[in-house]
């Protein structure tokens, strides 16, 4: 591409994803969400109570969507919903709330996208895990040294995230994500499984949730 996950490069995303089809955008995004689904899973395991199949169905669906399958509006729009019912509630402290709350905006960002796959739609997945990394990588920060984050700028916190694994194996990820779907002009059931079982490793979000 190369897109490195910096904010200031977020048009230089868009514009890429431009140069792909409406369907390789979406399998882009959905490679993205399997990604996020771990970070869901870590918290029901925390606080015993959720739903991932919520979210896993919803994911599911929209790879439908990238296998060729009409977008239904009526279904897209109650996943939607359903997916929008989970997160917590606001006012309880629980372990792993945050990232929650983001994989399910993700997940339905993913699901709008599946109707409406414009470069920009699809891209808010892809500003999601920036996000979700970035503020990981800040909460670390300032545990190992009280205060730090406050004292930097926001460009000198985007460096120092940027050097970190979790940013350098997503940028990588997606950056390959992107090249494979450029060489390959049509989906089959092959690479659209072999695509789909890449997305993920050793069962680990992008912030390294289980």
């Amino acid at each position: 591409m190369p897109w490195n996950l910096y904010y200031s490069e977020r048009n230089i995303l868009e514009k890429e994803l431009k140069q792909l089809s409406p369907l390789h955008r979406l399998a882009f995004a959905a490679s993205i969400c399997e990604r996020f689904l771990p970070n869901y899973s870590a918290y029901v395991k925390e606080n015993g109570h959720g739903n991932p199949m919520v979210l896993r169905n919803a994911l599911d669906e929209a790879w439908l969507v990238v296998q060729g399958n009409s977008a239904n509006a009526e279904t897209i729009n109650s996943l939607i919903q359903n997916c929008e019912a989970l997160p917590a509630d606001e006012d309880r402290e629980e372990t792993y709330k945050y990232e929650a709350f983001m994989t399910v905006a993700a997940i339905c960002y993913m699901l709008s996208a599946c109707l409406e796959p414009t470069p920009q739609n699809v891209a808010q997945v892809a500003y999601m895990a920036e996000d979700i990394i970035f503020e990981t990588i800040e909460v670390e920060r300032d545990i190992a040294n009280p205060g730090c984050s406050k004292n930097m700028t926001f460009d000198e916190m985007e460096k120092d995230a940027a050097n970190h694994p979790f940013w350098i194996k997503e940028a990588a990820k997606q950056n390959n994500d992107f090249q494979k779907l450029k060489e390959v002009k049509t989906f089959n059931q092959n690479f659209i499984e072999s695509f789909r079982k890449s997305s993920v490793r050793d069962g680990k979000s992008m912030i390294d949730l289980y």
